[in-house]
């Protein structure tokens, strides 16, 4: 039932992707499921409201602006200063 979870929200993910969508605030809660009738256990992803389309403007510009999205789930670049710093061993 698990992997059959991940795989469905993986497949939703793709589709939105697909469309230069991104949703910007996955977390457990944002994630419904119901028993499907004999199908299992669907899993739907809701919460659209921090979402935005990625264009050449969104990817290129750093815009300032503060991260969206709840912080425990936040891809931890997004915490990352602008500044680049490159180690070597």
């Amino acid at each position: 039932t698990k992997l059959s979870v991940a795989a469905q929200l993986c497949a939703t993910m793709a589709a939105i992707s697909g469309l230069n969508i991104i949703h910007r605030d996955i977390k457990s809660s944002n994630v419904l499921l119901f028993l499907g009738g004999g199908r299992g256990v669907v899993a739907k992803l809701s919460d659209f409201g921090l979402t935005k389309v990625v264009n050449e403007s969104t990817i290129s510009s750093d815009g300032g602006a503060t991260p969206k999205g709840t912080p425990p789930y936040m891809a931890p670049e997004l915490f990352r200063s602008k500044t680049r710093i490159f180690l070597f061993y």
